[in-house]
């Protein structure tokens, strides 16, 4: 029977060091995958006011 406890003991010990190893590795790749998302959106925004620029100098050259 002690036997046994030790095992588990012992699996339990390196569930839980597996567990604070893949937590410590997600933690960084959040961020990289916030990073991204962020420059995603600057770069449509950035798509969306040069699309807008470009329809109102069209619109321009059409009026003047």
């Amino acid at each position: 029977m002690e036997n046994r406890r030790d095992q588990l003991e012992k699996f339990a010990y390196v569930f839980n060091y597996k567990i604070r190893e893949l937590t410590n590795q997600i933690g960084p790749r959040q961020h990289q995958i916030n990073a991204l998302i962020e420059q995603f959106n600057n770069v449509r925004l950035l798509f969306t006011f040069h699309r807008t620029n470009k329809s109102l100098r069209t619109r321009d050259v059409h009026q003047g």
